[in-house]
């Protein structure tokens, strides 16, 4: 079972054999005790266990002592080591996993029928973002403009393909001929 960091109101269920037999189920603890650990740190007893049989052998323990579910600073999941001993009983060991909560319980992200993100508040401005790495996104976007979009426009650009074809015919040419003259191989154009 996983208990939530910090939840003292959960059980956690055990079954109670008889030490003798290893067989027969008890329904009733004398002097019961249980010591824990967790994230490998100390056996630590509990102060005042709360064992209640439910039937047929089975007990529930109360996590109800806040040292149980602490997890240490950084620590987003640890196991949880608890050890279940009474005069009658067979011990009992069990091992649950303590975490983190890393978001709300019961809330989930959803899309509205209109295409909307339910739950979350969108806002039609930013603040600067000073932290930015990689591309620069907030500069791209100041220079993208209408007009520079607008100059990129797929009617624009069969007449600047023109254009640069023009340039390159009519001096790439002669920029050949000077550099082969140079190289003293005229006639190369």
């Amino acid at each position: 079972m996983r208990l939530k960091q910090s939840d003292t109101s959960r059980v956690v269920y055990f079954v109670a054999v008889d030490i003798t037999d290893l067989y027969t189920r008890e329904t009733s603890l004398t002097n019961g005790a249980v010591w824990y650990s967790i994230d490998g740190g100390a056996q630590t007893s509990m102060t005042t266990p709360t064992m209640t049989h439910i039937a047929n052998g089975v007990f529930k323990l109360a996590i109800d002592e806040a040292g149980i579910v602490t997890l240490g600073a950084g620590v987003d999941e640890a196991e949880l080591v608890l050890h279940v001993t009474a005069d009658e009983i067979s011990p009992v060991t069990m091992v649950h996993e303590v975490f983190r909560e890393k978001v709300t319980a019961g809330r989930t992200l959803a899309i509205a029928a209109d295409g909307s993100v339910d739950l979350v508040t969108l806002v039609t401005t930013t603040t600067t973002n000073t932290d930015m790495r990689g591309t620069d996104s907030a500069a791209l976007a100041s220079v993208c403009t209408e007009t520079r979009l607008a100059e990129l426009a797929a009617a624009n650009l069969p007449t600047d393909i023109d254009a640069i074809l023009v340039d390159t015919g009519t001096t790439l040419p002669a920029s050949i001929a000077a550099i082969a003259t140079a190289a003293g191989q005229p006639g190369l154009e």
